[in-house]
């Protein structure tokens, strides 16, 4: 199933996810011990598509693995819910998921008579505690049907709340050879917390070994977009820089790729106005246009990332600004000391 370019949380669990060490790790933190026991997790491997819905991409992401368990193939769905209210009918959510990964099993093994168990875990992602319903049973009007019980589907799923897990025990995964998922579980959980940077003091250690895991700078590219894009806490970037020296050239990198990112969409958004408006003026407008805000996003993302928080006069002066003069702070933003000597006159 084709799927709209990830958010913040979708990419950083799929770089989670692609790590076979941090993958391992993870499932077996997480899985119940009857399914832990019978999983031979060296058989581990990911299974291509994405079951969520379009609507919904923004709130949960996914990955399929399949692993050989108690003599059979077993598919192991986990699904991360990123909200911040609680939501609701989420059993529900589990079950088309499920049912579009048996669908998709069924029209690739056509002469096949069974299908494979699926065991889904879902990874709760929020700012309290999960208090929702985590069965499908509890969908169902409360009472004593029981007659009906026979002709009511069932399902039960794995349920992680990030929120209820204890640090430490995050913090175990770096012992597992699985730093980077310690360090993005961690993030991940705190994310929404304005006061993340003064938590990641405390995880020092699970972050320097998490950016410096292999490929080299990849593992601290990760983490830094994810808490530039993601965080609350606008210092909590910054506060990288304890755990990896190299973080400001890291941040020129990714500065570069928003810039190349935000181009491609202006270009894309002024074409797309041009052809609503039918005029060639129409697309050479609004293609110029579109680009003036692809850089002005571009650089704000890069002051507020490197120096905090912009005070509103100095919002309104980007606001205000030519192609010109966006371009000229973006180039002197990558290497500036000061946000006054960013934005002096260009």
């Amino acid at each position: 199933m084709e799927r709209r370019r990830g958010k913040p949380h979708d990419r950083l669990l799929r770089a989670v996810m692609r790590r076979p060490a941090d993958a391992r790790a993870v499932l077996k933190l997480l899985l119940p011990a009857e399914i832990r026991g019978l999983s031979e997790f060296e058989s581990l491997r990911r299974e291509p598509g994405s079951f969520v819905d379009e609507r919904l991409a923004a709130r949960f992401s996914d990955v399929l693995f399949r692993v050989c368990a108690g003599g059979e193939d077993l598919l192991v769905y986990v699904l991360v819910e990123h909200v911040r209210a609680v939501p609701r009918r989420l059993p529900l959510h589990v079950l088309r998921y499920v049912t579009r990964i048996l669908e998709q099993h069924a029209e690739g093994h056509p002469f096949e008579d069974t299908l494979p168990r699926v065991v889904a875990l879902v990874i709760h992602q929020g700012d309290a505690p999960y208090r929702g319903p985590l069965r499908l049973a509890d969908l169902y009007p409360s009472g004593s049907a029981s007659s009906f019980a026979r002709f009511t589907p069932e399902l039960e799923f794995v349920f992680a709340d990030l929120a209820s897990i204890p640090d430490e025990v995050l913090l175990g995964l770096r012992l597992m050879g699985a730093a980077f998922a310690a360090a993005s579980l961690l993030l991940m959980k705190y994310v929404g917390d304005p006061g993340l940077s003064r938590r990641m003091g405390s995880w020092m250690d699970a972050l320097r070994a998490a950016v410096a895991g292999d490929p080299p700078r990849m593992a601290l590219m990760r983490l830094l977009s994810y808490l530039v894009m993601a965080a609350r806490d606008e210092a909590a970037p910054r506060a990288l820089l304890l755990a990896a020296p190299e973080t400001e050239e890291v941040y020129m990198t990714l500065a570069k790729r928003w810039l190349q990112e935000g181009r491609a969409e202006g270009r894309a958004e002024g074409r797309a106005e041009g052809r609503a408006e039918g005029r060639v003026e129409g697309r050479v407008e609004g293609r110029v246009e579109g680009m003036r805000l692809a850089q002005l996003h571009a650089l704000v993302r890069l002051l507020e990332s490197r120096f905090g928080p912009l005070e509103a006069g100095i919002r309104a002066r980007l606001d205000a600004a030519g192609m010109e003069s966006l371009e000229a702070w973006f180039e002197r933003a990558l290497e500036a000391r000061s946000l006054d000597e960013a934005l002096g006159s260009p």
